[in-house]
């Protein structure tokens, strides 16, 4: 999978938290954040893309260890990944970011992230 299909799909995972205005942060034991993506068919549906594609990609981010499948839970960001989505928040999306998890929430996120 190219570095870009990874951005799509991160940039439409913020995208879709962002418009249900719903971000689902866990902390791990290991004390990274974990984060939950959107159901692959909501990507898919928000991408305009088969969900099989979506699928594909998805497994192959889990080889990359951008995310993971938690049980009873969906799939979820790695420490890598979480890192790559909250910077993406920073970096493309700040505002509207901090308008649900508030400023002082998202910039301690950001620094444990880092």
């Amino acid at each position: 999978m190219t570095d870009r299909s990874v951005d799509v799909l991160f940039d439409a995972a913020v995208r879709i938290q962002l418009l249900e205005r719903s971000i689902t942060v866990s902390f791990a034991a290991d004390r990274s954040i974990r984060i939950k993506f959107p159901i692959t068919r909501r990507v898919a549906e928000f991408l305009d893309l088969p969900h099989y594609v979506v699928l594909r990609d998805f497994a192959m981010m889990e080889n990359e260890d951008l995310v993971t499948k938690a049980e009873r839970v969906g799939i979820i960001t790695t420490g890598k990944g979480s890192r790559k989505m909250i910077g993406l928040m920073r970096e493309k999306y700040r505002k509207e970011s901090e308008g649900i998890l508030g400023a002082a929430v998202f910039e301690e996120l950001y620094n444990k992230t880092r």
